[in-house]
């Protein structure tokens, strides 16, 4: 099952009692007032879905350094690929192989 990320924008009704000398005063008294200053009246205020996204996970890298083409083959072989070619491929992580002669030789 996928998961989702829904996002909502929510309204609510708020007041403030100002003296003012006319409505554009008790405007620009309410709007330099403290937000805390606010009551929320008593309604039921409403809600509106904005956004539905799926979250995804976030893949994982997997490096494998191996030595020479074949040990290339071999570990590909045993995380069933068919080469190293289509390594990154039907995975639930990104696979790299790289070849890095000598790197994991025993000497």
């Amino acid at each position: 099952m996928n998961k989702y990320r829904i996002k909502a924008v929510m309204t609510s009704v708020c007041y403030l009692d100002i003296e003012a000398e006319d409505e554009n005063d008790a405007y620009r008294k309410a709007k330099d007032a403290d937000g805390g200053l606010f009551a929320e009246e008593e309604s039921e205020g409403d809600w509106e879905i904005t956004d539905v996204d799926e979250i995804k996970p976030t893949p994982t890298r997997v490096i494998v350094t191996v030595a020479d083409d074949d040990e290339a083959e071999t570990i590909c072989q045993v995380l069933s690929c068919a080469s190293k070619e289509d390594a990154n491929f039907n995975f639930p992580f990104e696979l790299q192989v790289e070849v890095v002669p000598g790197e994991n030789d025993p000497t």
